[in-house]
């Protein structure tokens, strides 16, 4: 039988897909850190050759981590049969974290300009992406980036540097980037 609601006698269910392959930097662990923060919580993983949980149930996360680009193949495939599950859940409010380049599986295309392909996404987002396999910005920056002119209305970009005023880091940017002050 189909669990189509919460029930709040459960604990927390957070499922993990295919960590055998979406596990770039390690990032895995940090759902094994949420877990860890609530025990009660029931992580489950599910592996390339498995049924989602999602499929007969709601979790209350589902979470896909970065991956090599052979490994957005595979997982499109996997998850094609889902495609229309999983824009259900998205539409009913169900929480889906997709770290790294895990978010362009849902899209409708991603190309690979060096390698000669074009792999169709899932079609869910309205998201076309292009791997640039030797211009890839690969990193982690603590800072303020401070843009001048009027790129963004004047605005400030916080955080890790991944995306800035709508624009990635491998783009150009008139600004600076400056260290948080101590103890900020």
């Amino acid at each position: 039988m189909t669990q189509e609601t919460n029930s709040p006698k459960r604990p927390l269910r957070f499922e993990m897909l295919y960590p055998e392959v979406a596990n770039l930097f390690g990032d895995t662990q940090n759902l094994r850190y949420l877990t860890l923060c609530l025990p009660e919580a029931e992580l489950i993983r599910t592996s390339l050759n498995d049924e989602p949980l999602f499929g007969r149930e709601i979790p209350d996360l589902i979470y896909l981590g970065p991956m090599s680009e052979e490994s957005q193949r595979v997982v499109v495939k996997r998850l094609i049969r889902w495609r229309e599950r999983i824009a259900e859940l998205i539409a009913n409010g169900t929480v889906f974290l997709f770290t790294g380049n895990a978010l362009e599986v849902l899209g409708q295309s991603i190309t690979n300009p060096e390698q000669g392909y074009e792999l169709e996404g899932l079609g869910i987002l309205e998201l076309h992406s292009e791997i640039e396999l030797f211009n890839r910005f690969n990193g982690k920056v603590l800072g303020e980036f401070v843009l001048a002119g009027d790129v963004t209305g004047g605005r400030h970009a916080k955080g890790d540097g991944s995306i800035l005023g709508g624009r990635t880091p491998g783009n150009s940017y008139p600004g600076t980037w400056r260290a948080p002050a101590r103890g900020r």
